[in-house]
This record gives structure tokens, C-alpha cells and sequence, in this order.
């Protein structure tokens, strides 16, 4: 109990929201022991371990578990898209798979017949749980990791029903259809943190190793550029692959970050590296954590230029086409890999959106600033909202808030 607890403590300070997990440790410890004393002790043991992890990196780093919960807070309402029951609905889909669901729900049946309340209320109870407090917010599959050890445990108890208990004309027709499901080849293929299907899990490794194939030219594209400047360059970026790719490349090019050359508000939108005489500006113009991040995109821009200076006239767009291709400049745009990555003969290819660079002169990038303003008026109506201390001026959402932990790192 004590481990478990050390482990859910540094759980909760990687992910505030592992806090949901928490009562799962009252149907394990109860189903363990079934004693009011041995619970008690068990529970404590978990709560101690839990407490002295999370104080000692709390105390570390000079914030409170409330710090954390309150960041936590800001960057969800600052992220939030408003509820989508069909986008949590489809991204459960994709994270258990049809057969796990067949499966669960035999399971779920089988524990409401025998009765057992402590766990029907551990094992189902806390996936159902989990989702209401993530009801319409559950917008990648990864959303879903924290709940893995329950739905394992639902398709094993299913499992097991269908080896030892089920007649033969329901172990035929489970097994049949759990295989075609299981083997036969997707239709669609979703990208959620990767590529997903529906059916044909059999295939998933094939198409995964299609997609990593992708992200690997590209990061090989992004090290390629880095490595090929030699005068003075402005990169910008615009969406988060890009961003941390041209960052990690530079590094890897032997480029160093380097202060800020404008000030304080040069700072907040501008990465500056050099290479000996090479000086590269990297001007980050996506904002994470903010759903309407496209609205930022002219303010961020704005910003660079009055506290930066103008752009030199060596300057790039790097990341994906769409960019580009919206305001009517796609044949600028190089890409670093495919669009559609081939697998086998009869399986569909896995559609990505790859990244490149395109060079920019003045008038481009006057043309790229009218589309921005555009993209973000379209952006703030459909949405409904207003751009107002909702980030500090021009900064990125999470830096405010995590100023402490930032400052504390920089001093180490």
C-alpha cells in the first residue's frame, strides 16, 4: 500500500487530474481485506506515500499542490472547446476497440448477476466515473490511459466467461465475431495521437510504423534545414509540431540558445539561437493550450515586429501546407515528406498533413499577415470570444502560471 501510494503521489504530480483515480483505492484495499481496520491502515499507508512524494517535488520547485490544480484550472479553461459527446464517444471507440467493448459488456453484465457491489462499483465504477468527469471533453486517446488497468480487467473477466462458461454456439459466434472485427481490414483511419481504426486492430502495427515513417522525414527534413543555415534567418512557425521540430533541429545543428536581442517583449514570442556568426530567430506564433489559438497568430506577429525589428530578408514559414495553401501560396511551400504514407496492397494509406518550408519576402508576408487577421476575426466570431487577459500580452498561456517552477529549474 505504501508503494502504491508513492506511486499514485508522483501520478497526481505529473497529472492533477489522476486525482479521479483515488477512490479505487477503497474497493481494491476493501476487496483485499474485507476488515474496517485493515482498509483504515491500508488507505493511510496509500495517503502517507502519496503525501511525502508530493511534498518533497512540491517543496523542490516552491509551489503547492493548489498551485498546480489552479494552473491546471487556467490552462483547461483557456484550452477548453466546449463539450463534444460525439468527439468523447468516438475517441473512446478508438482507445478500447469493439472487441474490448464486446467483451467489457459481458463482463459488466456478469458482475451485476453476481451481486458483488464492491466490484461492480472499482471495476465498472470507475470508467464511469472517469468519463463524467471528462463527459464531452475527452478529445485524444490518450485521454484515456489513466483508466487501462479497468478496462483490461473488464475484458479479461469477459474473456474468462467466454473460455469457461460459454456454451458452444456462444463461443463460436463471440469468437467469429470478435475475429472479423479483430483482422479484417480498416476502412477509416482516424488520426488520435496517431492512426486508429475500428476494425482491423491486427493492422494497427503496419499503419503505426506508416505514420512514424512520416514524422520521421519530417523531423529528418527539419534537421536538414537547420543544418543548411549559414546567414542570418527569421523561421516562423505556426503550429506545434513545427515548433518543437525546428527547435530540437537547431539544437542538433549545433545552434545555442542565446538572450533575447529586443528586450523582455522580444522574448515572449522569439527563440534566438546562434551558431558562431549565424544568428536564427525562431518566431513562435502558435499558442498551446488556447482553442482558438488562430487568433493569436496576427497579435503574436504584431508583437515580433514592433519589439523586434523588422524581419530579416531571409525569412521562412515552417510546418504543414494549410497555412500556406489558405491564403493562396502553396506553390511557395517544399514538404519535407508524403501526404499519404502506402502500407500493404489492402490496407488504405495513412493520410497525414506533413510539414515544410517556404520562403517568404515582403510581400508574402504581408499577403501571410492579411490572412492571419482574417483567419482570427473568423476565429474569435465563431467562437464567441474575446482575446482579453485570457494570456498575458503575446505570451504563451501556460508560462504565467508555471513562472514559478520555470524559475526555480533556471536557478538549478
Amino acid at each position: 500500500a505504501l508503494v502504491a501510494g508513492l506511486l499514485f503521489g508522483a501520478a497526481v504530480a505529473c497529472r492533477s487530474d489522476a486525482l479521479v483515480v483515488a477512490p479505487a483505492f477503497l474497493g481494491v484495499s476493501w476487496m483485499r481485506r474485507r476488515h474496517p481496520r485493515a482498509l483504515l491502515a491500508s488507505l493511510s499507508c496509500v495517503a502517507v506515500g502519496a503525501l511525502v512524494v508530493l511534498a518533497m517535488l512540491y517543496a523542490a520547485f516552491g509551489f503547492t499542490l493548489v498551485d498546480s490544480l489552479d494552473a491546471a484550472r487556467h490552462a483547461v479553461q483557456s484550452w477548453s472547446r466546449g463539450p463534444s459527446l460525439k468527439t468523447h464517444a468516438a475517441t473512446l471507440v478508438f482507445f478500447i476497440g469493439l472487441p474490448a467493448i464486446v467483451l467489457g459488456a459481458i463482463s459488466f453484465g456478469l458482475l451485476v448477476k453476481r451481486r458483488d457491489r464492491v466490484l461492480v462499483l472499482t471495476v465498472a465504477g470507475m470508467p464511469f466515473l472517469y468519463n463524467l468527469v471528462y463527459l464531452g471533453k475527452a478529445w485524444e486517446a490518450r485521454s484515456f490511459l489513466p483508466m487501462t488497468p479497468f478496462f483490461a480487467a473488464l475484458v479479461c473477466l469477459g474473456a474468462r466467461w467466454a473460455i469457461d462458461h460459454a456454451s458452444r454456439i456462444q463461443r463460436v459466434v463471440l469468437v467469429a465475431l470478435l475475429a472479423i472485427v479483430w483482422i479484417a481490414p480498416p476502412l477509416r483511419i482516424a488520426t488520435h495521437d496517431g492512426p486508429r481504426e475500428v476494425v482491423g486492430r491486427l493492422w494497427a502495427p503496419v499503419l503505426w510504423s506508416a505514420w512514424q515513417q512520416q514524422r520521421r522525414a519530417d523531423t529528418e527534413g527539419f534537421e536538414s534545414f537547420a543544418r543548411g543555415l549559414t546567414t542570418a534567418t527569421l523561421v516562423m512557425t505556426s503550429d506545434w509540431n513545427a515548433d518543437r521540430y525546428l527547435h530540437l533541429a537547431l539544437q542538433d545543428a549545433g545552434f545555442r540558445t542565446i538572450g533575447t536581442l529586443g528586450g523582455p517583449a522580444c522574448g515572449r514570442v522569439v527563440e534566438t539561437f546562434s551558431r558562431g556568426d549565424v544568428v536564427v530567430r525562431h518566431l513562435r506564433l502558435h499558442v498551446p493550450f488556447v482553442a482558438i489559438h488562430p487568433a493569436y497568430l496576427p497579435l503574436r506577429y504584431d508583437t515580433f515586429v514592433a519589439a523586434c525589428g523588422e524581419a530579416p530578408a531571409r525569412t521562412f514559414q515552417a510546418g504543414s501546407l494549410a497555412t500556406l495553401r489558405d491564403a493562396g501560396m502553396a506553390d511557395r511551400w517544399t514538404p519535407f515528406s508524403m501526404e499519404q504514407v502506402p502500407t500493404l496492397r489492402f490496407l488504405p494509406p495513412v493520410v497525414t498533413e506533413p510539414d515544410g518550408v517556404a520562403p517568404l519576402d515582403g510581400p508574402a508576408l504581408r499577403r501571410l499577415r492579411h490572412h492571419w487577421e482574417a483567419q482570427a476575426t473568423q476565429s474569435i466570431a465563431a467562437d464567441g470570444a474575446v482575446l482579453p487577459a485570457l494570456l498575458p500580452a503575446s505570451s504563451h498561456a501556460i508560462d504565467a502560471w508555471f513562472a514559478p517552477i520555470l524559475r526555480s529549474l533556471h536557478a538549478s
